[in-house]
């Protein structure tokens, strides 16, 4: 059954999620705000979360529907990480239109980068990720991988930006990233410089 079609947005490659916490009280939080990224086709590929990856305006709105939904999930008694998926329409209006009953695709990048940069990390870094970055050529080992993007690595002591890889396939030629910057426009050059290394024959 459709109950209403809604076209698509100027921002139809990503679709806002809104990822909350209930506890053993009942009590339900917002943890974070992520921008999921869409495929042409609507397949999720992975997020952008912290500075910059959904504005002020749309955070405010969808947290409050995000915290509506919480609470009656409370009310029904679960406890633990959900989150609630938008799309967003011409007119710029947010719709929920999915919830996850489970740990998401933006946890282990919220997780990751709170570890990482601390707290208040939300407002100065942008995190990209990517769960199916694919290359061309003969399936590499973990260690082979490393050495292939060693330059673009995030390291310490100067965690300011960098990569992780995440995963790494042994039947596929793929692999997972996160990708830190001080913004989106930079986490953006950062994954294309990515893969420009991944396929090039060197």
């Amino acid at each position: 059954m459709v109950e209403e079609f809604i076209g698509r947005g100027p921002q139809h490659r990503s679709s806002p999620s809104v990822e909350l916490f209930v506890d053993q009280e009942g009590k339900c939080r917002v943890t974070h705000v992520s921008s999921q990224i869409l495929d042409d086709d609507g397949a999720f590929c992975g997020v952008l979360i912290g500075k910059g990856a959904v504005s002020a305006r749309a955070r405010y709105a969808i947290s409050r529907a995000a915290k509506a939904i919480g609470e009656r999930y409370a009310a029904l008694g679960y406890r633990g990480i959900f989150d609630v998926d938008f799309v967003a329409s011409r007119h710029r209006q947010h719709y929920a239109v999915e919830t996850n009953a489970r740990r998401t695709g933006g946890t282990h990048v919220f997780d990751f980068a709170t570890f990482v940069f601390g707290k208040r990390w939300f407002g100065q870094v942008a995190c990209l990720s990517s769960d199916w970055v694919r290359y061309r050529g003969s399936i590499l080992t973990a260690d082979e991988l490393l050495r292939k993007v060693d330059r673009l690595r995030l390291r310490p002591p100067h965690l300011k930006e960098g990569i992780v890889i995440t995963s790494v396939s042994v039947g596929e030629s793929i692999f997972g990233v996160i990708i830190a910057a001080k913004t989106k426009a930079r986490a953006a050059r950062l994954y294309g410089q990515l893969l420009r290394i991944m396929n090039s024959p060197l």
